[in-house]
């Protein structure tokens, strides 16, 4: 496999202020925080964690619609830059961009035919009977028919806005595709069709995919590895089988068990009931401005060791891929919550809720 994307020690720092009075002084909000990882050619890495925690940011850093306060980012061996100039232009035609509204995406004042060809229009591809080539080659790929091509976006349905927004990704041809929330506002039936459809684009390309996500349903399906994100920092990554089906962070484990299934079960199942209950985590994420000292999650872990509160986990790694962010797993302490061989994760495909 080909390296594609590598984003090594990179932070993203904004300044805000921490009171509303006009003499506060600003303070530093750490978006992303040494985050580094790796994706290859063909491959998709999902990026879960709750609202707030950083995938967006690091989502427009990786992309070069945002610019990084320290780290470094490549993309096929080249350093990406956030400055509109010519370089940046030219690699922008290798990355594109599907957003979470769809609608928000497009322009109302326009066909979507037109909207779909635009990209080619700003970067000169082609003459013009390429260009309407390459749009109709596009639709087509995403199952928009040529009774649609006229229509405006308020006249389109939920599942085809995104369908043309992914046209419209894909019409420049592509290397990586970031997927930032695109099925959320989706009925379930829908998002089966669009996921089923990303995948078949995947492999016919060998696109590679950065998917944002809070459906744990849906990174199951599609996502070769996964990186979990709290408070801008990866606290745990590797294969997405092996993390779904055995987590190592407590904070994994609770997303796990949020998931929720056609027969009422939740998270794990198997011999112990205690792991097929919901792992309720206690308060709410802290301030990103007032990170707490040692563990950033250590308020709301149901497993806190007394380090957890004074020293900050370093990333140990479980095997080749497999790697996490936690005292638990840094001595000799067990996970209490950790299930024996017996027992596996219980998602359901995403076809199974549709």
């Amino acid at each position: 496999m080909t390296l594609l994307l590598k984003a090594t020690q990179v932070t993203r720092n904004f300044n805000v202020k921490a009171s509303k009075t006009w003499f506060a002084k600003p303070r530093v909000l750490r978006a992303v925080n040494q985050i580094s990882l790796e994706l290859n050619s063909g491959q998709t890495l999902g990026l879960v964690g709750e609202s707030g925690c950083g995938k967006s940011t690091l989502a427009r850093m990786l992309i070069g619609l945002l610019p990084t306060s320290s780290g470094e980012i490549t993309f096929a061996g080249q350093p990406i830059q956030a400055k509109r100039n010519a370089h940046w232009r030219a690699q922008r035609r290798d990355m594109q961009m599907v957003y979470q509204d769809p609608l928000a995406a497009l322009d109302r004042r326009l066909k979507i035919f037109d909207q779909v060809q635009e990209p080619l229009v700003i970067q000169k591809i082609g003459d013009r009977a390429a260009q309407l080539a390459a749009t109709r080659e596009a639709l087509e790929s995403v199952g928009i028919g040529q009774d649609l091509y006229g229509r405006y976006p308020h006249e389109l349905s939920g599942g085809q806005r995104q369908r043309v927004v992914m046209a419209r990704a894909l019409v420049l041809k592509p290397q990586l595709l970031v997927c930032d929330e695109p099925v959320s506002a989706l009925d379930l039936s829908i998002q089966a069709q669009v996921i089923n459809l990303l995948s078949q684009l995947q492999k016919s390309r060998n696109l590679a995919m950065l998917f944002i996500s809070h459906d744990l349903r849906v990174v199951r399906h599609i996502c070769d590895d996964v990186a979990v994100m709290y408070l801008g920092k990866i606290i745990e990554q590797g294969p997405a089988n092996k993390i779904l089906s055995n987590p190592a962070h407590p904070y994994t484990a609770a997303l796990i068990s949020a998931v929720s299934h056609p027969n009422g079960a939740r998270g794990f199942h198997g011999t112990d009931s205690k792991l097929r209950k919901r792992i309720l985590l206690t308060g709410e994420p802290p301030n990103p401005i007032d990170i707490p000292t040692g563990c950033a999650f250590h308020p709301r872990c149901p497993s806190v060791l007394a380090r957890c509160k004074t020293q900050a986990p370093v990333k140990t790694m479980l095997d080749a891929r497999h790697s996490v962010a936690c005292h638990l797993h840094s001595g000799t302490a067990p996970l209490a919550y950790m299930p024996s061989a017996n027992e596996s994760l219980l998602i359901p495909p995403i076809e199974a809720l549709a």
